[in-house]
């Protein structure tokens, strides 16, 4: 089901997979000739218009709907701006908002805050009322993530100075400190979660351009290292999602070119309260299939979604859904897509038991293939639905 909303387009900094993916969706927009694309995935609910529209992060908001950021070109005056969608329970939308201006804007995390209204970071820092107007802006900080601080104010994760950083604002979005850590040439923080001790865990990679490693961090709320754990061996290992677990532990999801039978692999590494490995579980076939988001379900299992080339036709991905147990038994899998390049970004456990997973989807216009944001409902066995 297509929904025609404004949208934007997305441009955060990348692992080196994800790049090649958005560079090739923009350059076969801009290709003449190119050969009609049959859509099979008729599944889930699209939002966008009739160029390059990318959803990159959605969460489960308290009235049981959903808030969706990413980036939109249909709807932009120039380049791409900021896009936030609200919709109901089933996904119908309820109000979209864009914000920006010339050039290419991009939102990549949205977090809904407690007293009404939506933190939204990307190519800036987004304060939003309650029904998406815009509070306030700082286009002078920008990331890949970002949490709300226990006293109001929020913690943004990515990369300055090509080395991990972490900026912390007051709840108008002025900047209080920040801090960087250099840890072996260019190194990205690519998400940020809260701990139960007030702190933050952060995963990403270091030495991102070369043969990276995995990496995830334990700061407090003063952004001061606890502990750093890097994982990886001779070949690209990146972390792209952590966060804390029920027996105060910590789960991490990405990719790794160093293990499996791949070219990549979905990678899951179960740790302990300090970082250190309990276990690890490989996912994924011959080809290019890696994590982007992990959550824990209410059996202690894990959800994780990513994207799945291994499962489809040659050059084409499928958004990726991986169901375990509370040891990373693969219990189930699913994929969406068609014959196009389809991401699951992020998931999330809904209220109802099922899931909600949000990415992007190739669509074809006139021939052509654009994207368009993406939401996915699922029942607790991955199943899709329409809502009630």
């Amino acid at each position: 089901m297509e929904k025609n909303l404004r949208s934007a387009i997305l441009f955060k900094k990348p692992y080196f997979l994800e790049l090649l993916l958005f560079l090739f969706i923009i350059n076969a927009c801009e290709q003449e000739n190119t050969p009609e694309i049959n859509d099979l995935a008729q599944v889930g609910i699209t939002y966008g218009g009739s160029q390059i529209d990318v959803g990159y992060f959605g969460q489960q908001t308290k009235d049981g709907g959903f808030i969706i950021t990413g980036l939109t070109r249909s709807y932009s005056i120039s380049g791409s701006d900021i896009w936030l969608i609200k919709t109901d329970h089933n996904g119908e939308p309820e109000w979209d908002e864009i914000y920006g201006g010339v050039g290419e804007d991009y939102g990549l995390c949205v977090r809904e805050l407690d007293n009404g209204g939506y933190i939204i970071v990307g190519s800036a820092l987004v304060k939003t009322q309650t029904q998406g107007s815009e509070d306030w802006i700082n286009e002078d900080i920008s990331g890949n993530a970002v949490q709300i601080a226990s006293d109001g104010g929020f913690i943004v994760t990515g990369t300055m100075d090509n080395d991990i950083s972490i900026i912390k604002t007051d709840s108008y979005g002025t900047q209080l400190w920040s801090k960087v850590f250099n840890i072996k040439n260019i190194d990205i923080g690519y998400s940020i979660e809260p701990t139960i001790d007030g702190g933050f865990i952060i995963a990403g990679c270091i030495d991102c351009e070369s043969y990276s490693d995995l990496i995830i961090m334990k700061i407090n709320e003063l952004g001061d290292t606890l502990w750093t754990k890097t994982y990886g061996g001779y070949q690209d290992d990146v972390g792209a999602h952590s966060i804390q677990t029920s027996d105060l532990g910590y789960i991490v999801t990405g990719q790794t070119s160093s293990y499996g039978n791949g070219v990549n692999d979905l990678w899951l590494i179960k740790t302990d309260a300090s970082g250190d490995s309990l276990w690890t579980r490989l996912y994924g076939g011959s080809s290019l299939d890696e994590g982007s988001f992990v959550q824990q379900t209410s059996d202690n299992g894990y959800i994780i979604t990513g994207i799945n080339f291994s499962q489809v036709l040659p050059d084409y991905g499928d958004a990726w859904l991986v169901k375990t147990d509370s040891v990373g038994i693969k219990l189930w899998e699913k994929t969406f897509g068609g014959l196009g390049l389809d991401w699951g970004r992020t998931v999330q456990q809904t209220s109802d038991g099922g899931y909600a997973l949000t990415g992007w989807r190739e669509i074809v216009f006139n021939g052509e293939p654009d994207s368009q944001v993406w939401l996915i409902l699922t029942d607790s066995e991955g199943e899709t639905y329409s809502g009630d």
